[in-house]
């Protein structure tokens, strides 16, 4: 009899996480897609201010290449501190494979 309670136990609770969406079903980035990154300029102490997402991605969408996510980003190097060294900062792009040579035209690389 105890055998029988922890089976119909296991199946009940096999059913019930059966109907929760699991992480594979979490949405993904189209796999037609990559991102692009590109130094944004900047300098320490304010030397060169950043270029701003924005106006990365009018550059993107003047070459015909679709910006689809965009977003800023710090390379994780060690760097020296001292005014007018890079910052390491840059701006990164999500745009259809399809556009990376585009893309690579105006400067930028894939990771």
């Amino acid at each position: 009899m105890k055998m029988t309670s922890l089976v119909s136990i296991g199946v009940l609770t096999l059913s019930l996480l059966a109907g929760l969406p699991s992480a594979a079903a979490a949405p993904k980035a189209p796999a037609e897609s990559v991102w692009v990154t590109r130094s944004d300029g900047a300098l320490q102490c304010g030397m060169a201010e950043p270029q701003t997402l924005e106006a990365g991605a009018q550059e993107l969408m003047k070459a015909g290449v679709k910006v689809l996510e965009q977003r800023k980003q710090d390379d994780g190097k060690m760097r020296i501190q001292v005014c007018g060294a890079p910052q390491g900062t840059g701006n990164a792009y999500r745009i259809a494979k399809r556009d990376v040579k585009r893309a690579k035209k105006l400067g930028f690389v894939t990771p």
